[in-house]
């Protein structure tokens, strides 16, 4: 994935073989911010589908959780951030697969403001 770039600017996410052959874009995010924008961190592979996170973008504009085969297609968010005023925003690392659910960090929001631990369950 790329933070930036793209139509819009907002981050796309690729694939490119070991060796620098077969680039492909999967996915350019929207100007409009339903999907996502910026994603970051690392993406998680379960099966033939990828789990990642941005940092913005989303109903409230402060980070999603989506998934997206492997062949780019498929994309759909699982989570927008920030409809409770506890809720962490701003997701910026990695999820990890534990027990059917999706967890991972936020780096705002919360009780403090200082972040969140989240669960997102897997159907």
């Amino acid at each position: 994935m790329t933070t930036n770039g793209g139509s819009s600017n907002d981050g796309v996410i690729f694939s490119i073989g070991t060796d620098g052959s077969n680039f492909q874009l999967l996915h350019t995010f929207p100007a409009t911010s339903h999907d996502g924008k910026h994603p970051y961190g690392s993406l998680l592979l379960l099966g033939n589908q990828l789990y990642g996170t941005t940092e913005k973008g989303g109903d409230n504009d402060v980070g999603t959780v989506f998934v997206i085969n492997t062949d780019g297609t498929g994309y759909a968010r699982l989570h927008s951030f920030g409809s409770t005023k506890h809720e962490g925003i701003k997701p910026i690392d990695n999820v990890i697969l534990l027990n059917g659910a999706l967890y991972g960090m936020t780096t705002e929001g919360g009780t403090y403001g200082q972040g969140t631990i989240f669960k997102v369950p897997l159907n």
